[in-house]
């Protein structure tokens, strides 16, 4: 029989387990094999050293980190809730927990682990920017809220933070305090970006974006284009900034130049999102002929998209085509029942056509789904009597 190891106490704690040499020689060479992303030959390993040693903490927190690793997210939760019933008051399993849990939208249970950092005092601004976007999946966003303040409390200097935090504030339509936390977010990064480094200029891009939205959402136009320019000025060759500035331009009812920086966005990466606002552009300039083009072009890149289809029927309708009309706007009512708009201008269409039937079957549907387009098709129908 094989002399016995012998015991070696895991580190200084007053819960401190016993852990033998042996299991703790598995395990060092179960890291240096997860450090050359051997993740399976390792958690074998860790299973010979759990099995000489069942209160090995770091052993099952490795052994978690290899099947995190290997994509097993059942067994590498399994193993970081062993490791935090062994040491409750160690946070690497809590930690784990709660990025396993978020890994499988098991957010509820995110909290929680997250929670358990909290009562041993060593969350940091990390956890609750985690916290938050927990509670966020749940649309949770009071919560989300406070959380995200206490992120910035410990890390007042934490860009992403203060941008999340704002992204949470326009969702609740608090566009001031939303505002205020996109501009400490740009401060901050652009402080950063005296290093030239490519990545904060695109996380700068992209809060110019989302405060050029903000800016629309709060009525104020101009400093929406002023923020899409800064975006533009950071990364010309994101979409998403020339977009931003076409919306804005739409805001100050400047469409000629919707329309050139729409096609900017396009140019670089042409989407049915920009294809459609384009179409919608062109629509309110009278142009309806340009308004089908690219409205064709939203329907291609996206054939299920119900507004797409609708955009196309209302350049058809415009340019007097009924049957086309009549055909895409069926397609946009067929895909969504519940769109009274498309009812509206499909009841519409029939009126113009020439079928009252049609048009009487639409304003039924609009009756139950919007008494005010219900009373406008109505209008119509009478007219035409």
């Amino acid at each position: 029989m094989p002399a016995q190891s012998s015991p070696s106490r895991y580190s200084g704690r007053a819960n401190a387990v016993e852990v033998s040499a042996k299991a703790r020689v598995l395990y060092r060479e179960a890291s240096n094999a997860y450090k050359r992303k051997r993740y399976t030959e390792a958690s074998q390993l860790l299973d010979q050293a759990i099995e000489i040693s069942p209160g090995f903490y770091d052993a099952y927190i490795l052994q978690s980190k290899c099947y995190l690793a290997l994509q097993k997210h059942d067994d590498a939760i399994r193993a970081a809730k062993i490791a935090a019933k062994v040491d409750p008051d160690r946070t690497e399993a809590y930690e784990l927990l709660s990025m396993e849990y978020w890994v499988t939208k098991s957010y509820e249970e995110s909290i929680a682990a997250s929670k358990e950092i909290i009562r041993l005092g060593a969350a940091t601004d990390d956890d609750y920017i985690g916290m938050a976007s927990c509670y966020r999946a749940l649309r949770r966003y009071d919560e989300a809220i406070t959380a995200l303040n206490k992120a910035v409390n410990l890390a007042p200097k934490n860009p992403f933070a203060h941008a999340q935090l704002a992204d949470d504030y326009q969702v609740q339509k608090l566009y001031e305090l939303a505002i205020d936390e996109y501009n400490k977010a740009i401060e901050i990064w652009a402080s950063q970006s005296k290093s030239h480094r490519k990545d904060v200029d695109v996380f700068l891009a992209t809060t110019y974006v989302d405060l050029s939205r903000t800016y629309r959402y709060a009525d104020r136009c101009p400093e929406a284009a002023d923020a899409a320019k800064h975006a533009i000025l950071r990364d010309a060759s994101s979409a998403l900034a020339h977009s931003a500035l076409g919306r804005a331009y739409r805001c100050l009812g400047r469409d000629r130049e919707a329309v050139d920086a729409y096609k900017d966005a396009i140019a670089i990466k042409p989407t049915a999102d920009l294809y459609f606002d384009l179409a919608s552009t062109y629509l309110a300039m009278g142009q309806p002929t340009l308004g089908a083009e690219a409205a064709r072009e939203s329907v291609r890149l996206n054939p299920s998209r119900s507004d797409a289809h609708f955009i196309l029927g209302v350049a058809y309708q415009t340019s007097h085509k009924w049957p086309e009309a009549i055909a895409e706007l069926r397609v946009a009512v067929q895909m969504d029942p519940k769109y009274p708009n498309a009812h509206y201008f499909l009841g519409w269409t029939f009126v113009e056509a020439g079928d009252k039937a049609s048009a009487l079957e639409e304003y039924k549907i609009l009756s139950t789904l919007s008494p005010f387009y219900a009373g406008e098709l109505l209008r119509l129908i009478n007219k035409e009597r």
